[in-house]
């Protein structure tokens, strides 16, 4: 009777552990000056300036942050500057949507988008990276640099795989 009532209360330990960690979990951790939640903690914004940065590797630092946890979506605003440190790569924007459950960001506005392992640069005014597919698509006056070979094109769109260091211009 007492090793049954040993082995319930171990378990009960264990189950409440590992639930409390599961729950507790967020997908996007917040370095900010100022932070707003509103909507029973499900939207969450950040002012005057910060940094959010996730499990994989990718952090994104701006002026404004506005994270709907709902749909784990982060839009970051003004001088965003974002990294993928397992990958080596940085984008530099107006302002950056990263919806995390699809693991797609969009940039929109003035970006440089540059692969330092590949030493690759690209300027565009829309671009779409793509993960998990390691995949970049970039649209509206897009200029490639291959800074490496020193060679540059001019395109209205391209498709950059970073992985193999292909590219496909329409």
């Amino acid at each position: 009777m007492k090793n049954s009532i040993k082995i319930f209360f171990i378990f009960s330990l264990l189950n409440l552990y590992l639930f409390s960690n599961a729950s507790s979990e967020e997908i996007f951790k917040f370095e900010v000056s100022e932070i707003e939640i509103t909507q029973n903690g499900n939207l969450i914004k950040g002012y005057n300036g910060g940094k959010a940065t996730t499990n994989n590797g990718i952090s994104i630092k701006a002026n404004e942050f506005e994270y709907n946890k709902l749909l784990t979506s982060l839009n970051a605003y003004e001088n965003v500057e974002l990294e993928h440190k397992n990958r080596d790569i940085y984008i530099n924007s107006d302002n950056i949507t990263y919806l995390k459950n699809a693991e797609i960001i969009t940039a929109k506005g003035n970006i440089k988008f540059k692969d330092k392992r590949n030493n690759i640069l690209i300027s565009a005014n829309q671009i779409s990276y793509y993960v998990n597919q390691k995949k970049i698509v970039a649209k509206e006056s897009v200029i490639i640099e291959d800074l490496k070979n020193n060679q540059n094109l001019k395109e209205n769109e391209i498709i950059y795989f970073h992985d193999n260091l292909e590219i496909h211009a329409n």
